[in-house]
Order: C-alpha cells, then structure tokens, then sequence
C-alpha cells in the first residue's frame, strides 16, 4: 500500500504536479506531468490519487455521473499499488 501521508507531503512540495508514466504495448513509454493530489475515492472512501479533469466539488454524485453520461465525459479512479520518485 502507497504511504499517502507521504503523497501528500510531496503533493504540497511539488505544488500538485506529478508525472504519470504508462508502458504502450510497443514497450516505449508515454509520460505527461499532470496536476495531481490524494483524494479519498468518492465511492470506497479509500485514499486515492486524483488528476485534475474537472474543478469544484460535488455533493450530488449521481446528478455528477448523469451529467458526465450526458455529455460524453468520463471520470476514472486508479488504485495506486505503487508510487516511486526522486529525492
């Protein structure tokens, strides 16, 4: 389990970027820095990381996901299993 109270210490110093990197299926690798931060799962409760896709809060998650369906959007939830970096 990724040590979020690390996570977020380094989400503060970092001034919420984070670098996300992916394996293709070529075996090249595709990074982007993204604005990034702990957030508890909006379903689970369980610390998660989150990517900024959209801004506010919502206290209405199933008008959230209805207005998301209707305009072709989508959200997702990675559960971290590893979390690595320099320094």
């Amino acid at each position: 389990m990724p040590d979020y109270d690390a996570l977020s210490a380094l989400a503060v110093q970092e001034n919420g970027l984070a670098t996300v990197s992916v394996a293709r299926t070529d075996g090249s690798v595709h990074a982007s820095v993204v604005n990034a931060g702990p957030i508890p799962d909006p379903v689970s409760g369980v610390p998660s990381i989150g990517f900024v896709a959209a801004t506010g809060s919502h206290d209405d998650w199933a008008e959230y996901d209805r207005v998301m369906a209707a305009e072709r959007r989508v959200a997702v939830f990675v559960a971290a299993t590893r979390i690595t970096g320099a320094g």
